[in-house]
């Protein structure tokens, strides 16, 4: 992720997706689509005190569906 930043010069923002273990699952049917997700938008995605390995930083969306958009 940080090769692909530099690269692009993006400074590392990313907004984070709940249930990246899922995601992973769907990877062969999602990867380099379009999507659309439906959920909540969080400010503060977890407790200061909570590790999570699947997020990238603090702000995400508490998905309820993701899904391949429809050409």
């Amino acid at each position: 992720m940080q090769a692909v930043r530099g690269k692009n010069g993006i400074a590392g923002h990313v907004v984070t997706l709940s249930g990246g273990d899922n995601l992973l699952r769907r990877r062969a049917e999602l990867n380099h689509k379009f999507v659309i997700v439906s959920g909540t938008f969080k400010r503060t995605f977890n407790a200061p005190d909570v590790i999570d390995l699947y997020q990238c930083n603090d702000v995400g969306i508490e998905q309820e569906v993701v899904r391949r958009s429809e050409p």
